[in-house]
């Protein structure tokens, strides 16, 4: 009998050791990086200058201006953008468009020209413009403007 209780002992001891043999644990580390929000901040309006009905108006990122009628074209710029978030990180762009623009010149339709992506510095910091044709075909005599929205993200 005591051959029988220890062969019953025995065999249940196996079952619990294997059993635990068949599992085992460990621990991880959870771990985030928080980084800064990106902003941005309009420095500079996107102007075209001076033009003719019938014109087409062009402003490069870097701000050069040409048309195809008139010579002088005054003062043109590229829109300008500061932005802030976290250091060195990438980001995307992405603005609306066309440029609905409307005035006492009637109404004609904007393109934009902007980058799609930027590099924050070491510090957090960027800028780029943008550029944009507008044809003047059908206006007449006047001003006309617009706005646009230009969004900067995280990939």
């Amino acid at each position: 009998m005591k051959k029988a209780v220890f062969a019953v002992l025995a065999s249940v001891g196996l079952l619990v050791s294997a059993s635990n043999a068949m599992a085992a644990s460990d621990s991880g580390q959870a771990t985030a990086n928080v980084i800064t929000p990106i902003s941005i901040a309009n420095t500079s309006d996107l102007s075209f200058g001076n033009g003719l009905p019938g014109d087409t108006l062009v402003i490069t990122q870097a701000g050069v201006g040409s048309g195809t009628v008139l010579s002088d074209k005054g003062t043109h710029s590229a829109a300008g953008f500061d932005v802030n978030g976290g250091n060195a990180q990438t980001y995307n762009i992405t603005h609306d468009g066309p440029v609905a623009m409307t005035g006492t010149a009637g109404s004609a339709s904007a393109t934009l020209d902007c980058p799609s992506a930027g590099t924050l510095d070491g510090t957090g910091a960027d800028s780029f413009a943008c550029g944009g044709s507008v044809d003047l075909t059908g206006t007449g005599p006047g001003d006309l403007s617009g706005t646009f929205n230009v969004t900067v993200e995280y990939p």
